[in-house]
């Protein structure tokens, strides 16, 4: 069963960090995306991104460059991407705890059968879908 934490601390104690990763797919994407840092030709790509919202749109971006995948659909809480690659389909989703409604949003589309993969970050969730992998859900930190 999945369990959206009610607040952060809550979530800290139990999300997860790289090391209690077993799948070298998460383990990838997690050394790859989530830890990657933007060199300065990447970060003046996000030059006119407020404060508040760079980390999404870093996150965002940093996805489509390593997947090599393109942005479908975008709108003010959700991006959709979509590409040819290990990662045919993906959407990450802004502060998916930011209110009631928006945590049962949340629900809805980790159950949604187009994603396999619902990754838990509190300010931001990202929905995967790989074939070649189980369905799984995370809470990473």
């Amino acid at each position: 069963m999945y369990f959206c934490p009610v607040n952060r601390i809550q979530y800290w104690f139990r999300a997860r960090t790289r090391y209690n990763l077993h799948s070298p797919f998460l383990f990838a994407l997690y050394d790859e995306v989530l830890l990657a840092r933007l060199d300065r030709r990447q970060a003046h790509v996000l030059d006119g991104v407020g404060l508040r919202n760079r980390c999404y749109h870093a996150l965002v971006y940093k996805m489509s460059d390593f997947y090599a995948m393109r942005r479908e659909a975008v709108n003010a809480d959700t991006t959709v991407l979509s590409g040819s690659g290990i990662v045919p389909r993906a959407m990450l989703v802004r502060r998916p705890h930011r209110s009631s409604d928006a945590e049962r949003q949340w629900r809805t589309l980790c159950d949604d059968p187009g994603y396999n993969i619902a990754i838990d970050l509190f300010d931001a969730g990202i929905l995967l879908y790989n074939p070649r992998l189980r369905p799984q859900r995370w809470l990473l930190r």
